[in-house]
């Protein structure tokens, strides 16, 4: 790395103390935007260690105010508790935006953009099976274009539009990671001890696009105590870690995070071994 920016620098060094011979984080970030202007994109930033966090949390603004630095942090829905946890004052002054899922436009965009740039055709009926079954679930977009991108070099020839049999190939690839995923977080909320406030919760849905604050946490609750799990509070960021449901813009309304996902921990609930995550 040029020596603007000093080999090995660290907001892992800087939490636990240890700068040897390294100026404080904050003055590296300055100095290395002031060559040319710096933009820092954290993903899954709900999962930084809280002392790294803290340090960069706080050396970001510093750094922002002397030189062109900018600091991103994108994550799942509990990110902003996660940094209230981090004790850094910044982030509630930052601008946050909420993604959320993607409108039908927006995901058709996402879609059809990469294909037309590569001059590959998409039959409007096809696109629209894909919005539709992807719900604007922005991971289940990117699968499905990888799917489709898959079942494009499969295809003979080499099609050069994405037809009926294309996104037909391409939903047997996406079904199947799509059920791996589900799978994968049912076994997450199971570890956490919240499986069974989990589908308790899916059952309060009933299938419905809201949850009132009261009748969320009454769900939790039945949940926690007939599995004798975590605490109310610890359970409310189990179920949010993954993206089971978010609450909109603050506000004390929770809404299904990941499309299907309910409907699968129900369905799978009554099953002889009654767990995901044992098969």
């Amino acid at each position: 790395m040029p020596d603007f920016a000093p080999d090995g620098l660290s907001a892992a060094d800087e939490a636990d103390g240890q700068r040897p011979g390294l100026p404080p984080l904050a003055e590296a970030l300055e100095a290395r935007a002031k060559h040319t202007p710096w933009v820092v994109v954290v993903d899954e930033a709900q999962s930084l260690d809280l002392r790294v966090g803290r340090w960069l949390l706080n050396a970001a603004p510093v750094a922002g105010r002397e030189a062109p630095f900018l600091l991103v942090l994108a994550g799942a829905a509990n990110l902003r508790a996660r940094l209230s946890e981090m004790g850094a004052s910044f982030w509630s002054r930052a601008e946050p935006l909420p993604i959320g899922r993607l409108d039908s436009t927006a995901t058709a965009e996402a879609i059809h953009r990469p294909l037309a740039d590569e001059g590959i055709g998409i039959e409007e009926d096809v696109l629209a099976r894909i919005v539709r079954e992807s719900h604007g679930y922005a991971y289940f977009v990117q699968w499905w274009g990888k799917a489709v991108w898959d079942s494009l070099r499969r295809s003979p020839g080499r099609d050069r539009r994405v037809t009926l049999s294309v996104v037909e190939s391409a939903s047997v690839d996406f079904e199947a990671e799509k059920h791996c995923y589900f799978a994968g977080i049912a076994s997450d909320l199971r570890a956490d001890g919240v499986l069974p406030a989990a589908r308790e919760v899916a059952k309060a849905f009933g299938g419905g696009a809201r949850l009132g604050h009261t009748e969320f946490r009454n769900a939790v609750a039945r949940g926690i105590r007939d599995a004798g799990g975590p605490g109310m509070a610890d359970a409310v960021d189990a179920l949010e870690r993954p993206g089971f449901v978010w609450q909109t813009e603050g506000k004390p309304i929770w809404e299904p995070g990941i499309p299907g996902l309910m409907d699968y921990l129900l369905e799978d609930a009554l099953k002889p071994d009654g767990d995901a995550a044992t098969r």
